[in-house]
């Protein structure tokens, strides 16, 4: 995110406003960590315990 915050400041010939692109970007990181806490609450009234879950993947 960082590298891309770079990018947005030093070229405005991509004609992205900063501050709206960071908006954005922080929006989006934003609705993805509320997207996964809800589905994580929503599972736990389900009985399904994601923790778990990840736990079984293989390391690789």
């Amino acid at each position: 995110m960082l590298g891309l915050a770079y990018i947005v400041l030093s070229y405005p010939q991509l004609g992205i406003v900063p501050w709206q692109g960071f908006a954005f970007m922080g929006a989006l990181v934003v609705l993805g960590l509320l997207i996964y806490f809800i589905a994580r609450a929503v599972r736990l009234t389900q009985g399904v315990n994601l923790d778990l879950i990840y736990r079984e993947l293989p390391p690789e």
